[in-house]
């Protein structure tokens, strides 16, 4: 005798083929939303590079210009890092997330990034992707799906771009949910992300589309001696990520950002912030404007020529180090603080690695060895989860891009950094200049 399913199975059997349905969609999107963004990306910055005759410094001023004056005019909202506004579109507007907003924010960010303006691409692009899939869960609702169902195809849509950009397809996953809800993460909510970033991440491969941070680390076990080196990467990773955030506080409040600004104001506060982030970067080391490629290969390959860039070689590296991580931080906040739009997770990893390079430094640890990855790795882990509040996403995407040999690293300084620095989020500070809070 065939075994009827009671209702109960029926509902399951319907919220799997949901979940899958949307996850494929999800996955095609964000992958293909992120190789559109990086396409586009890729010719602008090749061709600015290639008018050498031009100073580098002038492109982000440049860029500023025509994001403050076109962009924003249209679109004021489209300002700023990203997340915010897809924070506030989950938990204020049931995840609907408006479409001019979306299509504005694709271009604001290509232009502020592709004219090397200093933040990352995880903020912004992960919007968009927010964005298109928001606006098909509006167009199914009611028809196909529920109403309350826009909010899960909100998420999907983030955690989709970011596990595209990562290669991070159960990290990104969690990151998409764990960033709404600090302490209180649902299954129907996480499940459907992390299968969307799991798609997201063969979407990618299928159609070439390469890690955001390019490394092949040692997969082999490291020394457990440097146990004590990694609770001090731990605890300077957490009071690192308190430092970056109260810079961005006080660089935001001086630019006084605001979203209802005359557009002239706000045309000259993103030029200020422009201005003063690329000559910063472009004194010390060029590689600190945009996105800061050159350093993530620098790091990895512990190229101690290119990390000094103009300052002078008889200069430490420990001080050398020191000075990247201050002006990379201090660039990232005017840039996103003038309301230019710009991701703060990347530079957020960015000077995670560089901490961990500084204790690699400290400690006369030899390049290329699994402690060099171990330190790495807590830097990494132990920044980006402090200014996101996001330990257990970090953990495992820290794992999933190290390898598990990082396990101990990646957890430590995950939860340390978290701990360190729970009550404070850069997304906090951004949310509050759009009139937002989120708990």
């Amino acid at each position: 005798m065939v075994k009827v399913p009671n209702e109960s199975n029926k509902q399951t059997i319907r919220a799997l083929f949901f979940w899958i349905f949307s996850a494929v969609l999800a996955g095609a999107i964000g992958a293909s939303t992120v190789y559109i963004f990086m396409y586009l990306y890729k010719i602008i910055t090749e061709t600015l590079i290639s008018l050498s005759f031009i100073p580098i410094f002038v492109y982000p001023v440049a860029g500023a210009f025509i994001v403050g004056t076109i962009f924003y005019r249209l679109s004021p909202k489209s300002m700023g890092e990203g997340i915010p506004s897809y924070l506030e579109g989950l938990i204020e507007h049931k995840g609907y997330l408006e479409l001019k907003e979306t299509f504005f924010k694709f271009w604001a960010a290509l232009f502020t990034l592709s004219t090397f303006g200093n933040g990352g691409f995880i903020g912004p692009v992960g919007r968009v992707s927010a964005g298109i899939m928001s606006n098909i869960g509006k167009l199914f609702a009611g028809k196909f799906m529920k109403n309350s169902y826009v909010r899960i195809y909100s998420i999907c849509g983030l955690s989709a771009a970011i596990g595209s950009l990562l290669h991070s397809p159960i990290g990104a996953g969690i990151f998409a949910v764990e960033i709404i809800q600090k302490s209180n993460m649902k299954y129907k909510d996480l499940f459907p992300s992390i299968l969307s970033s799991a798609s997201s991440v063969f979407f990618a491969k299928v159609i070439g589309l390469k890690p955001m941070i390019q490394f092949t680390s040692i997969h082999e076990n490291f020394d457990h001696r440097i146990i004590g080196w990694l609770l001090l990467i731990a605890i300077a990773s957490g009071l690192s990520g308190y430092t970056y955030i109260k810079l961005y506080e006080i660089i935001s409040r001086f630019l006084n950002r605001d979203y209802h600004l005359r557009n002239r104001i706000v045309v000259l506060k993103v030029l200020i912030g422009s201005i003063i982030a690329s000559l910063l970067a472009y004194f010390i080391n060029t590689d600190i404007l945009g996105t800061s490629t050159g350093l993530y290969k620098s790091i990895f390959s512990y190229e101690i020529f290119s990390l000094y860039g103009n300052l002078p070689q008889t200069i430490s590296l420990p001080l050398v180090l020191i000075v990247l991580i201050l002006i990379k931080a201090i660039a990232n906040c005017f840039t996103i603080g003038s309301g230019l739009s710009a991701g703060f997770a990347g530079p957020a990893m960015l000077l995670g690695l560089l901490l961990g390079l500084l204790f690699v430094s400290f400690a006369g640890i030899s390049p290329g060895t699994p402690e060099f990855f171990a330190f790495l790795a807590a830097g990494f882990a132990g920044v980006l989860s402090s200014t996101m509040n996001t330990p257990i996403a970090t953990a495992i995407i820290t794992l999933e891009m190290f390898g598990f040999a990082y396990s101990l690293p990646a957890g430590i300084a995950s939860i340390i950094g978290f701990q360190l620095n729970r009550k404070n989020t850069l997304y906090d500070l951004a949310l509050k200049q759009r009139g937002s809070e989120y708990e």
